[in-house]
């Protein structure tokens, strides 16, 4: 619980308004890359593409290490059904394991440098 409202009270309007243009312009993208004569799963293909480098512009996440994020938690998720491989079940555990790595470089980096985004608002938030 106390996480969440950290989120809430720190993951703020002004965040998202900041790269609102952003936003648009990845989805006009997006939209002109899809084929009409071509049924498409536009859950599948803006989720892939348009999730991660959002959200991670939101959260705060160096642009040059998006691809990277996603593709751990992509592993990672695959990972999840009990009825994985043990070799799927592997990969995730290592993709779980790298994503902790990541996450304490990104928080130790906001130490050093804060900015103004939602990591450097919960590392300022829970050493207070």
């Amino acid at each position: 619980m106390r996480i969440r409202s950290l989120v809430q009270r720190n993951f703020l309007a002004h965040h998202v308004a900041k790269i609102r243009d952003k936003i648009a312009s990845e989805i006009e993208i997006l939209l002109a890359a899809i084929d009409p004569t071509v049924p498409v799963d536009i859950t599948s293909q803006f989720g892939q593409i348009f999730a991660p480098d959002i959200m991670g512009e939101l959260i705060g996440l160096p642009a040059e290490d998006r691809a990277y994020v996603s593709e751990l938690t992509g592993v990672f998720m695959q990972g999840i059904d009990p009825a994985s491989s043990f070799h799927l079940r592997l990969r995730r555990r290592k993709a779980a394991h790298e994503q902790r790595k990541y996450v304490r470089k990104v928080i130790e980096s906001r130490r050093a440098e804060p900015r103004d985004d939602l990591v450097t608002a919960l590392v300022q938030n829970s050493s207070g």
